[in-house]
Parts: C-alpha cells; structure tokens; sequence
C-alpha cells in the first residue's frame, strides 16, 4: 500500500498545474476582451489662427526682432505723385532710427480679433481694423522696385498714421470717414506733424545741414517738399541724393532729427 499513498501526491500536483494553467488561460482571454478599444476617430484638425496669417498680411516682424534697419531705404518705398512726402519722409526716418519693424517703432501692439490694438511712445491709443488696414494699402499710393517687407511695414505705419489722424480731426475734416483721413495726410502737411502722429514726439529736436551731414537720421523740409536724411544723403522720390549737393539755405532751418 505504500506506492498508491505514494503516487497521490503526483496526481494532485499535475492536477493544480492543470488548474493554474487553465486558470492563466482564461485571465489571458479575460484581459484581451476588457482591454479598451483604440479610437480610432482623428482628432479634429487645429483651427488656424487668423490674427497669425493676418500678421503675414499687414505686418511683418514680431516683438522679438525689431531694430533690423531697412536694406535700402531710398528703393524699399517712395512717393509718387501723392502729396505726403511728410509722411513718407517721417515713416522712413522712423524705420532707420528704430528698425522697419512696428513693433520697435510703437510702444506696444497686440492683435486682435478684427484689427490692432496699438501704445505709441508717447502713450496715445489706438485701435485699426483690417479694413482700415486695407484701404491704406491702395490710399497710401506707395511705389516699390521689388515686394518687399519694409514696403508693408511702410503700408502699417502709414495706416495707424491715418487712424491717429481720423481720431484728432486733421485739417478739420479727417474724422469724417477713414478715406477722409488718408486724403489729409496726401495733401501737404507742415513739417514735425508726421513724426509726432507717429507717437514719436519726446525724439524729435531741431537739427542743421551739418547734423546730417554728421549722420543724424531726420527730416528735411526745402520749403515744398519733405525728404528723409540718412547718413548725409537725402531721399528725393526715391533716389538717393547727396545732401551738400544741395542748396542748404533751402532747408537747413527745417530740419529735424530723431534723437
């Protein structure tokens, strides 16, 4: 009797393996069936950002890299036959003082759902629209060689210009409509007005012939037209001139450079 209570143990033993291994089994089947399907449903696409592709529209360059001066300023944008040379000459002396960007030029700019909120420098505020924006883009009458991006930063500046001057009634009749804005800028305006529409009064003082021809950046007035000074040249309709080359006696009371 000895060999059968001998040989129990054996047959329990392949019993219980029989038993963990059909027990091993069934949790195997068990996981497969509660494990979570994957979803297979896409995420939905993102929605693009219309104040980024907006940005590439009427402004180029952001908070972070501002102060690159334009590569030509005499070429990048210049009058035409419009009358805002005082414009023109203020926006471009802006842009080699303190870079074509905007974002160097005002103190802030934040867009927003349907335009920009902007803080010049001397803290005036204002909102432009997209609209207004595009409307600026054809009344600023700008001529260019080439697309490029000084010439829509150009565009920009000249836009907020228009706004500040719709705001403050220029002339007695710019708040009459936008377009009204834009036609007090085009038709003649005293030297000093442009640049402190750009909100850059606190950088303005009087200057000489012989501050510019020492490479002061600013403006000059010959009585009936305003041109930009930049590192003793001048801006005469886009072609870049020699300042003594010049009657200084025509314009040398007139000037003003950005400090």
């Amino acid at each position: 009797m000895p060999f059968a209570n001998a040989s129990a143990p054996t047959g329990t033993s392949e019993q219980l393996s029989r038993l963990v291994g059909e027990l091993e089994r069934l949790l195997t089947l068990l996981s497969a069936r509660l494990k979570p399907e994957v979803d297979s449903t896409p995420l939905p696409a993102p929605v693009p950002d219309k104040r980024n592709g907006k940005r590439d529209e009427f402004l180029k360059g952001t908070p972070a890299n501002t102060g690159i001066k334009p590569g030509d300023i005499f070429k990048d944008f210049y009058q035409l036959a419009e009358g805002n040379c005082v414009t023109i000459s203020a926006i471009k002396a802006a842009m080699m003082r303190f870079g074509h960007n905007p974002y160097g030029i005002y103190k802030t700019i934040e867009a927003t759902d349907s335009g920009y909120r902007i803080v010049m420098r001397d803290g005036f505020k204002l909102h432009i629209t997209d609209d207004e924006l595009k409307q600026a883009k054809a009344g600023a009458h700008f001529g260019t060689d080439r697309p490029n991006d000084v010439l829509v930063n150009a565009q920009f500046l000249y836009a907020v210009s228009a706004k500040r001057a719709y705001l403050e009634n220029n002339d007695g009749e710019a708040n009459k409509s936008f377009a009204a804005a834009m036609r007090s800028l085009n038709d003649g305006e005293y030297p000093g007005q442009a640049l402190r529409r750009l909100g850059l009064k606190d950088f303005v003082a009087p200057a000489t012939l012989q501050d510019f021809l020492n490479g002061a950046i600013g403006t000059v007035n010959s009585g009936f037209h305003s041109m930009a000074a930049v590192g003793g040249f001048v801006d005469s309709y886009g072609h870049k001139q020699p300042l003594d080359s010049r009657d200084p006696n025509r314009h040398a009371e007139s000037g003003l450079k950005l400090l």
